[in-house]
């Protein structure tokens, strides 16, 4: 939740102060070895009812969203069962408030790397380098620093922003 980050409040932004929620999980499942570890997966709040299914003993239904995330915590090997299979990127999308001047359309494809917004009612694409700009204050699409990498790579997200949107729908 923002309490003045960019000179904003609410949580709807795509900034990561807003989209990023902690998670702690206690399951008597867990590898013992991994209580109490960090985890830097990305978990979305719709992988939150597959997994508690799957605890549970209940099969998770075809057209439920989201994936069982015990297996990020549950294994010690970090290969197949997690890196590979999980996810690398997400989708963000907040629709605005039509008419409400202050909840306007943002969408955003968040990877490790880089996060691309766009604001669709304005048009306007920002991209950040997150290990570098943790705080999002230095658009690289804006900013002058733009180069031939940092060309490609924002073509790149461009593309993979499209596909995720045209997948969400």
């Amino acid at each position: 939740y923002y309490l003045g980050e960019h000179g904003l409040a609410d949580k709807w932004y795509a900034h990561q102060e807003s989209i990023k929620v902690p998670l702690i999980i206690k399951d008597p499942r867990m590898n013992k070895d991994l209580i109490g570890t960090r985890n830097d997966k990305f978990t979305l709040s719709i992988d939150l009812a597959p997994t508690m299914l799957q605890a549970a003993g209940i099969d998770v239904p075809d057209r439920m969203q989201g994936t069982d995330m015990s297996r990020l915590y549950r294994f010690h090997d970090s290969g197949a069962n997690t890196n590979e299979a999980w996810r690398h990127s997400f989708y963000y999308e907040y629709p605005g408030i039509p008419g409400h001047t202050g909840h306007i359309p943002v969408q955003a494809l968040v990877q490790k790397d880089f996060k691309y917004i766009y604001w669709p009612g304005e048009d306007f694409e920002e991209l950040f380098h997150l290990p570098t700009d943790h705080y999002e204050e230095r658009d690289l699409a804006r900013n002058g620093t733009m180069n031939e990498t940092i060309a490609v790579i924002l073509e790149d997200l461009r593309d993979k922003f499209k596909q995720a949107r045209e997948a969400a729908f």
